[in-house]
């Protein structure tokens, strides 16, 4: 077992609560308990209190899925906040009423957060003042002085968002402010107004504080660039520009504030997560050709993920071309690298195969072992024949190899001597590539998580509708393994 993967844990759960995320930290923190198995009473104690701190820390965290509840429910107040700046108080029950439903699906193991706490007190006083009720500064209600009903039995009330009268029956006129009416409502109008301003209340929350995402400071130079909030609020505000219901309506003078709003936020997030994508680019750029395949394909990877990510965007070619540029020039140059050593790879791969049953032997490993069962742990297995996917739908810092095995991805990091064999190979101008099947020796190390390339299908919640794809790399468990051996080629490496 590993005390430092223990430390490595504890950090990455310790980074997550800060970020005020609480998803997959317990699997961490659990994760991290596992690999200090075998360490001694001294190295545990210090990393089991920081544990038991970061769990008393993590009750009092929201998961997604109560963000995603406040969120909504926020944007429930945002919209009958709205509407009742403008005296607009037509159907303001029934979303103060869907804002307090969505905050009742809130584990009450942080019902006492903050912001739960100004949701609830906002839908009072917006329920207040609804109700023909002043809400003075200290929160205490005052009614309204009443006014006189006008002639055929409505009161005519002006609603400010769309500009135009609204009549409200009699029995109410006494708790409303009176003001002349002009022409009758146009329900549809009124209707679009609403859905432009309830869209941007929902998208907001989602993307809050994109502007502040950069590339991480441990970024490697072909890392994609995930920066999740940039992502999604150009993926958001782009389907809700293009939404033919609203879009009809650009040229109305009474839109164009939350449209020009609205382009401009798209422009930048995208601007920013373009900027983001070149770096990384530019950084590779800068770098030899790569000896692994793993590494020479990975610029294709980065002009399909920049694709999708930049969809509708006028900054998509631009990010796509500049990658598969690079990976032309790549693939070239490594073909010029490796075809004089086409025969000496081949006579090494010979060597590397009679070599390999005396590097199993040294090695103690036990061939009729899962290694995906509990009785493998810290036993030395053997995969055989296997494709490495690290790098492609499995992978994240830390990880040299992964491939599926079950329910769970067995995942691990190369040994310094395999390591070392491998660098000499690429710089001899051997190609070793993840294309073909692999011997791989590892002893089993216990539970711990990879990430997995996501392609996440976000919807419109009310008509079911695509809104468009964002690509994540989202955290599941694995098994990691510490590769002390490996057949690749013309590499034949043990301990």
């Amino acid at each position: 077992m590993s005390v430092s993967a223990a430390k490595s844990r504890v950090m990455q759960a310790r980074s997550a609560l800060e970020s005020g995320r609480g998803d997959d930290v317990d699997q961490v923190l659990q994760a991290a308990e596992n690999f200090l198995a075998d360490a001694t009473p001294e190295e545990k104690a210090p990393i089991l209190a920081e544990i038991r701190a970061l769990r008393e820390q993590l009750a009092g965290t929201m998961k997604s899925e109560d963000r995603r509840a406040l969120s909504a429910a926020q944007g429930k107040i945002r919209q009958a906040r709205s509407a009742v700046e403008e005296e607009n108080f037509f159907g303001l029950e029934e979303t103060l009423g869907a804002a307090e439903k969505f905050l009742a699906a809130i584990s009450p193991a942080v019902s006492d957060h903050a912001d739960i706490a100004a949701a609830k007190q906002e839908i009072g006083t917006l329920r207040a003042r609804g109700r023909g009720l002043k809400v003075s500064p200290g929160g205490a209600p005052v009614a309204f002085a009443a006014a006189p009903a006008a002639a055929g039995g409505v009161a005519p009330v002006t609603s400010h968002v769309v500009h135009e009268a609204v009549a409200v029956p009699a029995a109410h006129a006494s708790a409303i402010a009176v003001e002349t009416p002009r022409t009758p409502v146009d329900w549809e109008y009124a209707a679009i107004k609403e859905r432009v301003g309830a869209a941007w209340g929902d998208i907001y929350p989602d993307i809050q504080g994109w502007e502040h995402e950069a590339l991480p400071l441990d970024a490697g130079p072909l890392d994609e660039p995930l920066l999740p909030l940039t992502r999604a609020a150009v993926v958001r505000i782009g389907y809700m520009l293009r939404d033919p219901a609203t879009r009809a309506n650009r040229s109305d003078p009474n839109f164009e504030a939350a449209y020009v709003a609205s382009e401009q936020q798209f422009d930048a997030a995208a601007a920013q997560l373009a900027n983001a994508y070149h770096a990384v680019l530019g950084a590779a750029e800068a770098l030899p050709t790569p000896g692994r395949r793993a590494d020479l394909d990975r610029p294709v990877q980065i002009a399909a993920s920049a694709e999708i990510a930049l969809h509708g965007t006028t900054y998509r070619d631009a990010v796509a071309t500049r990658a598969r540029q690079l990976a032309a020039r790549w693939q070239a140059e490594h073909v010029t690298i490796v075809r004089p050593h086409v025969p000496q790879a081949e006579a090494l791969a010979r060597v590397a195969d009679a070599a390999w049953p005396m590097i199993m032997q040294r090695t103690d490993v036990q061939p009729e072992l899962d290694p995906t069962k509990l009785a493998s742990r810290g036993k030395t297995v053997l995969l055989r024949g296997v494709i490495n996917r690290c790098g492609w739908e499995l992978g994240g810092p830390g990880y040299d190899f992964a491939i599926r095995a079950g329910s769970a991805p067995l995942a691990g990091a190369f040994e310094p001597h395999v390591v070392a064999a491998l660098e000499r190979a690429y710089a001899a101008g051997l190609e070793v590539s993840d294309r073909i099947a692999w011997d791989v020796i590892g002893v089993v190390d216990g539970p711990d998580t990879i990430g997995e390339r996501t392609l996440v299908t976000l919807e419109d919640g009310a008509t079911h509708l695509e809104i468009g794809v964002i690509e994540e790399w989202r955290r599941i468990v694995c098994l990691r393994l510490k590769i002390i051996a490996l057949r690749a080629g013309p590499v034949a490496v043990g301990p």
